[in-house]
């Protein structure tokens, strides 16, 4: 989908790419864990190449009407080429994905219709495909390593799926999550073995991602920017705000769009709820007897990810493409409603259009007046003010309320599916409670 793109992330892409043309591909640290620069080196030169045959370059903001200037001091609208070069391992991932979903189920159920299922649950999810081909994020690259991990483990591939879990990793913090229920995998699938099984896991891990990481964390060194990269990283988790809001994306802190929260006291809130949530997790991952040993992984995986939505304060649309494989298989086993997946899937969609219709600028060229009336249409739902001398774009009050239902509405659902996977798991409070509710019926 070449004539779609987040106006934001594409253009950093855009610039990346070009610096890496320009001063050399490891001449500076663009992002890290260094994964997708990685990917994007090849890409840059590519597109480089194909831009010099066709002659196709990017749209300056300034040549397009006021009215679709973006802000975030977005200087060029990268063009239809570019989206395509960059979303090419982006669709590549989407179907091998497809398949890595496909097998893991077939494996889990021997059910070839069960398999089906869950390969069109994958590929067929609209939410997936507008993150993928139409927004140009590149979730899906850890997620599928990550569903590549879990498929090999159920075939006892210890070593790989390391390595596999290690790339999800070095594309997307999230994956170190899932080290935690793969330890107590090891410890009731192995049983005698499982100390051996599980530090060889650990040690294929730790040095693969040594190995991948090291070079940009020595050139991080030699820049002195690693405290740089260390008071980033902070962001995410200290008493800061984002132009006077606390939390945004799929979470219930969107509320924080419509009304001032003190940042010190809500980030003590938020602690204290990820600590509490997080901990109810791995206790109860921790106490599960794996009885049906797979499945009840890829549910701990889930209910990991499933914690992080309820208690962080920045869930970012694509972060929920992580939790998909896992959620596909805990559908398809029945343990929980299908309805949840659509439910949950449709309201980050509709939440992922929070910026149209900038994400048709690199249509600009053949659509532009269509373009001004949309961007005219949506106005009482935005505002442009000025900060520092940079025009950003911010939801009105009315925008926000739209956002602030549909993130409570998310994490309402993600709470069902939370509630769901606990007393899903086969463990020994949730069997207490099981036969004292039999006891009491008879």
């Amino acid at each position: 989908m070449p004539f779609f793109a987040h106006p934001f992330d594409i253009y950093g892409w855009y610039i990346v790419a070009g610096e890496m043309v320009k001063i050399g591909p490891f001449a500076k640290v663009y992002i890290f864990p260094p994964l997708w620069e990685y990917t994007v080196i090849p890409l840059a030169y590519l597109y480089h190449w194909l831009s010099t045959i066709f002659h196709m370059e990017a749209i300056p903001v300034n040549a397009i009407p006021v009215e679709l200037n973006p802000g975030w001091n977005i200087k060029y609208v990268p063009g239809p080429l570019f989206n395509f070069v960059i979303k090419i391992p982006l669709l590549i991932s989407d179907i091998l994905a497809t398949f890595i979903v496909y097998k893991a189920v077939e494996e889990l159920t021997e059910k070839l219709i069960d398999a089906q299922r869950a390969a069109f649950l994958w590929f067929l999810n609209p939410f997936l495909i507008w993150i993928s081909c139409g927004w140009g994020e590149y979730d899906t690259l850890p997620t599928l390593f990550a569903a590549a991990s879990f498929l090999l483990l159920i075939r006892r591939r210890t070593k790989f799926s390391a390595i596999c879990l290690a790339i999800s990793a070095l594309y997307k913090l999230y994956a170190l999550l899932f080290l935690v229920p793969i330890f107590i995998f090891f410890l009731r699938m192995w049983r005698t073995s499982w100390r051996r099984e599980w530090l060889k896991f650990l040690f294929v891990f730790l040095l693969f991602c040594v190995l991948v990481g090291s070079p940009q964390l020595w050139l991080l060194w030699s820049q002195n920017s690693l405290l740089q990269l260390v008071g980033f990283s902070s962001y995410f988790y200290t008493p800061t705000s984002f132009f006077g809001f606390f939390g945004f994306g799929l979470t219930y802190w969107t509320i924080s769009l419509l009304m001032p929260l003190d940042v010190n006291f809500q980030t003590l809130i938020m602690d204290g709820v990820m600590l509490c949530i997080m901990a109810l997790t791995f206790s109860v991952i921790g106490k599960s007897r794996f009885g049906r040993v797979y499945s009840d992984l890829a549910a701990s995986e889930l209910s990991c990810l499933v914690a992080l939505f309820l208690s962080f304060r920045i869930i970012c649309e694509q972060y929920f493409v992580w939790a998909l494989p896992f959620f596909i298989i805990v559908c398809i086993e029945g343990r929980v409603k299908k309805w949840l997946y659509g439910a949950s899937s449709i309201v980050a969609l509709i939440y992922a259009q929070k910026n149209f219709p900038f994400y048709l600028l690199p249509a600009y060229p053949w659509i532009g007046s269509t373009l001004v009336q949309l961007a005219r249409l949506v106005k009482p739902f935005s505002q442009t003010p000025q900060v520092q001398g940079q025009i950003i774009m911010m939801p009105s009050f009315s925008g926000a309320l739209i956002l602030t239902i549909l993130g409570f509405c998310f994490s309402f659902i993600m709470f069902l599916l939370y509630f769901r996977l606990i007393f899903g798991l086969d463990w020994k409070s949730v069997e207490s409670l099981r036969r004292s509710n039999y006891d009491s019926e008879h």
